[in-house]
């Protein structure tokens, strides 16, 4: 979402996605007055009235911090290995880890806010993605719509988590039992006693919740309304 005006802040990716397709070493003098148009690039105004030499870097300088947030997002999938590694770096720091898992198939409101509230309950939140292959096995043949590669680099691109990791197994058990948070996560549509890993956590004395379920969000219904669609 685009910053209000008078609001002091980088462009976020997307932003600068839609200032990129204006922004180009031949953008005429009239395409630049229609940038104004968009709060988040207030802070470019000045240097985009300026030469055609001056328009071409801050084209320039638009693709790279676009390229730079792209390796960063990529940088915050971790393989299990790694994820247990910055697990004990963040336990020596004290720093609280919060975990959650799921498939995380089309992002929809639902994952977004979920994902929201798990990250205020601690300093960092981890999401555990099941592999395609466990996708397959939870959901049956058709599933997952976006691969794993995919759903991680979508899930990674999201301001509230810090890390993502995927396993292959059916259920996140041995992944939490390795990881041990100090709070596991569930939506609201798991009872505290279904949620798997409840007992690892809580026996090296993290705590267990579950967060309100969005009623009308799920990959599922989407999917559904989709093929309900007039062709």
């Amino acid at each position: 979402m685009l910053a209000p005006l008078g609001v002091k802040c980088l462009p976020s990716r997307w932003d600068i996605e839609l200032l990129t397709e204006f922004v180009s070493p031949t953008t005429s003098s009239t395409n630049i007055e229609l940038l104004t148009e968009f709060p988040a690039a207030e802070f470019l105004t000045a240097k985009l009235h300026a030469t055609n030499y001056k328009v071409h870097r801050t084209f320039a300088a638009l693709r790279g911090v676009l390229y730079r947030g792209s390796i960063d997002t990529m940088k915050k999938i971790l393989t299990i290995e790694e994820m247990i590694l910055e697990r004990r770096r963040l336990r020596r720091e004290g720093k609280r880890l919060v975990l959650t898992n799921g498939c995380f198939d089309l992002l929809h409101p639902g994952h977004v806010r979920y994902l929201s509230q798990a990250r205020a309950l601690g300093d960092a939140l981890v999401v555990a993605l099941n592999s395609d292959r466990s996708v397959r096995a939870l959901k049956g043949e058709g599933r997952p719509i976006l691969d794993q590669e995919d759903r991680a680099e979508v899930i990674a691109a999201l301001e509230c988590v810090d890390y993502v990791t995927i396993f292959d197994e059916e259920t996140p058990r041995e992944l939490i039992a390795a990881v041990l948070p100090d709070v596991l996560v569930k939506g609201g549509d798991w009872a505290l006693d279904e949620i798997i890993g409840r007992e690892e956590v809580e026996a090296a004395g993290g705590q267990v919740r579950s967060l309100p379920y969005v009623e009308g969000s799920s990959t599922t219904d989407i999917v559904e309304r989709i093929k309900k669609l007039p062709s």
